[in-house]
């Protein structure tokens, strides 16, 4: 298990998260990113089955170069043809 910039293990959550209101190194409360990663899990793979296939802007398994990947295969293919 990996721990954020905090130190801050999953186990030791709840006894973080009674101290009430304290903020991480980031800046960011642990309970708005531990809501945030429950409802990202929740509401993802509802609407990825609605984004185009031609879209690689911060996806799931998707990064800028399998944009640029696509884009060069697209150019050698039309060349080609």
């Amino acid at each position: 298990m990996s721990h954020g910039i905090d130190e801050i293990g999953v186990d030791e959550l709840r006894q973080y998260l009674q101290e009430n209101g304290k903020k991480r190194n980031l800046g960011i409360p642990v309970a708005d990113r531990v809501i945030q990663q429950a409802i990202a899990q929740v509401l993802t793979p509802i609407y990825e089955k609605q984004f185009s296939e031609n879209s690689f802007g911060f996806r799931p398994k998707r990064s800028a170069h399998d944009d640029i990947r696509r884009s060069q295969r697209n150019i050698l293919q039309s060349q080609q043809g």
